[in-house]
């Protein structure tokens, strides 16, 4: 066994420093052995399957409930998401007619029908599905296990104040994790986005993701391991020159959190007076509480793509409630809705395959061609506007001709005709913004600005883009780089261009939530920001205390 240090570099996932003894963690894989049961054995198969459905739906409900509050609220809608991947109708089909029709045994029967999902999942061309394969595993995990094991649930190996590295994570096993103490984790694979990865951070526990080769460092239970979520950096066995440096972050990290908590519920004022307003993302209608307690100046980016997640959410009158909810939550501040970056009313309706995905048919592109389903938003949308006027503001993604935001402005024509000729009450003046998310639309953003009331840079798929590198695979995640000179250069043409146009420009994408990035976008002129509710006040201690002399020089020397 080695004895000497290794150091790994992943994807900053959440933020924070944590030591402690390595707790590996390997979970075992199923895999089919292609043999059929006699027919006489198909009953029992699907009892056993039921009987494993009906397992693991109280055991969900159980991790939904001992999440409680500490999240964020954002484990309990995850949850329910996953809730009603077990229940859905067609999936439960599947697996009945793979053991009745095919003869496969249970686990088989339940393996091959979550493949096809997986799979096509991960193929889409949606970002924010191919991270939602890791929720489709879990749940086919779970029922395997079960139906393996007579059912019984299964119980995870005590990790208090561990750092647990792994292949990969699921957002169950995170939160039953963080209920016995969990300091911190590493895992090979994983996304930054994924559902656990947004459920470690809003626990507050550190973690690293996409460490390519861990699985592979020569390790035992019991040694020692140092993480930080915020540079990606995981040492295992570290030296002691190491360990003081990153005790030394662990004060720091500590102070930081006591100074950002005392700041909650006062404005971002800068020291010069200048005024910068941070406002949240929100996903989840549970999400919604902690607007206010985060201090959070509205909601600057209010996703919608987890509609598709749940059956029966992307309804008029569901979209129509969770649009109400979130307009109240945060009175009397604005609203941004981002109209849905996918397209179609089912899963299965987006699983179109295509050679290149990340440069395919996404956002304002599948808007157009399914107006049905945008008419359908726009309604649901413009009918809460109407009730809370000077509230709601519009968001269009992937943009990247302006004739884009035309034709999307001449539905939102048709949609609010259509209310006003039925008595509807209207909002005339629903400012209508794009995402710049696409070099090219950066690049052109004078172009840009007679058909859009306002700009919102996300910074994610504009950094993917720039440096034509996959932001979700870890084998190249070093080019991934959000504070390379030539993001903010693209950033800057876009803010000097709604500058001389007289229109609002945002950040919304992950960008803001650093501070360090934070206070370069202040200082490139921009003065909304959205990010997480939990990254509000580390944003906001590091704004208070400068003045917008210096950030500007500073953005200048970046951009220079």
């Amino acid at each position: 066994m080695s004895e000497e240090p290794a150091h790994i570099r992943g994807i900053p996932a959440s933020p924070g420093v944590a030591a402690g003894p390595v707790h590996v963690y390997r979970r075992v894989r199923y895999v089919p052995d292609g043999k059929l049961t006699d027919d006489a054995d198909t009953d029992a198969e699907c009892a056993r399957f039921e009987a494993a459905s009906h397992v693991v739906r109280l055991e969900l409900d159980r991790i939904a409930a001992m999440a409680g509050d500490g999240s964020e609220g954002i484990a309990g809608a995850i949850l329910d998401a996953h809730i009603h991947i077990l229940e859905d109708p067609e999936l439960r089909r599947s697996i009945r007619a793979g053991i009745r029709s095919k003869r496969k045994t249970a686990a088989t029967a339940v393996h091959d029908a979550f493949e096809t999902y997986v799979r096509l999942l991960g193929a889409t061309n949606n970002s924010y599905f191919q991270e939602r394969v890791a929720d489709l595993a879990d749940i086919r995990d779970r029922l395997i296990y079960r139906i393996q094991h007579d059912a019984q649930e299964l119980a995870l190996e005590p990790v208090q104040g561990a750092i647990l590295i792994a292949e990969d994570l699921t957002p169950s096993e995170i939160l039953e994790l963080s209920k016995q103490g969990l300091a911190g984790f590493a895992v090979q694979s994983g996304g930054a986005t994924s559902h656990a990865t947004i459920i470690a951070r809003s626990l507050g526990i550190p973690g690293v993701v996409g460490c390519i080769g861990l699985m592979s460092v020569e390790t035992t239970n019991g040694e020692e391991a140092v993480i930080d979520g915020k540079a990606g950096d995981v040492w295992i066995r570290p030296d002691g020159r190491t360990r003081e440096s990153y005790a030394r972050l662990r004060r720091q990290d500590a102070a930081r959190r006591r100074q950002t908590q005392a700041l909650v519920g006062t404005p971002c004022v800068m020291r010069c007076g200048t005024r910068v307003s941070l406002r949240a993302n929100i996903e989840f209608e549970s999400e919604l509480g902690h607007v206010r307690t985060s201090g959070a100046d509205g909601i600057g980016l209010l996703r919608t793509e987890s509609f598709f997640m749940e059956e029966g959410a992307g309804t008029i009158a569901f979209q129509r409630g969770f649009y109400e909810a979130a307009v109240r939550a945060c009175d009397p501040e604005p609203v941004t809705i981002r109209l849905f970056d996918v397209g179609g009313d089912k899963v299965t309706d987006l699983l179109t395959k295509e050679a290149n995905p990340f440069l395919g048919w996404r956002g304002v592109r599948i808007l157009l061609d399914r107006r049905d389903v945008l008419r359908q938003q726009l309604d649901a949308i413009l009918d809460v506007a109407g009730q809370y006027p000077g509230r709601i503001r519009i968001l269009v993604p992937m943009v990247t001709e302006p004739e884009d935001m035309t034709l999307l402005r001449q539905e939102i024509d048709i949609v609010q005709q259509a209310r006003t000729r039925r008595g509807a009450a209207v909002d005339a003046s629903v400012p209508v913004g794009m995402m710049v998310e696409v070099p090219a639309a950066a690049l052109m953003a004078d172009r840009f600005t007679a058909v859009s009331d306002f700009f919102s840079i996300g910074t994610n798929d504009l950094t993917q883009y720039t440096f034509a590198v996959d932001r979700g695979n870890p084998k190249v995640s070093g080019y991934f780089r959000h504070h390379h000179p030539a993001v903010y250069r693209l950033i800057a043409i876009a803010v000097n261009a709604a500058e001389r146009a007289g229109i609002p420009v945002a950040v919304c994408g992950e960008l803001a939530s650093d501070p360090e990035a934070a206070a370069i976008l202040v200082g490139l002129g921009i003065r909304e920001l959205s990010m997480s509710p939990s990254a509000i006040g580390e944003v906001k201690s590091r704004l208070v205390d400068a003045n917008i002399t210096t950030l500007a020089a500073d953005a200048a020397r970046m951009t220079s």
